[in-house]
């Protein structure tokens, strides 16, 4: 005979989890109360220890199997969640990609004609020059020999 305690510790399990075992039923066939340290205590016979221990070894599968579909649902939904979010930030990030390539573009194009007016400037003062130097020969400069 041992006390919920003692069982609790026996089975390692809590308390709690003997006293949910502990229905009417179980408590009028099992069970009987004495008197230990002056309290009254709630005393589980051996069969009923036996009861017990094959009721909190045994697995409920039905429950467990229930309780792992409602959680693998859970996470199911949770992934796919995650994934839409993940697939819409990702398109928005393709989006800024494409705009941002074709600012390169742009950028490219205004880097090109600018270089392009540049060197356009840079030869304008040697073509004036060139004119110049042509029209500063004078009349006798066609006899001279070169």
């Amino acid at each position: 005979m041992k006390t919920v305690r003692e069982a609790a510790e026996e089975l390692q399990v809590s308390r709690q989890t003997i006293y949910s075992k502990l229905t009417d039923k179980f408590k009028q066939e099992y069970t009987t109360i004495k008197m230990i340290n002056g309290k009254e205590t709630l005393v589980i016979n051996n069969k009923g220890l036996e009861y017990l221990k094959e009721t909190v070894n045994k697995v409920d599968s039905k429950d467990d199997s229930q309780l792992d579909s409602q959680i693998n649902n859970q996470l199911v939904e949770l992934l796919s969640k995650n994934i839409e979010l993940l697939q819409k930030q990702l398109e928005v990030k393709d989006e800024q990609i494409s705009e941002l390539n074709e600012r390169l573009r742009e950028a490219q194009e205004l880097n090109k004609n600018n270089q392009i007016l540049l060197h356009r400037q840079q030869e304008q003062p040697k073509m004036l020059e060139s004119e110049n130097k042509k029209e500063k020969k004078g009349f006798f400069d066609f006899f001279k020999k070169k």
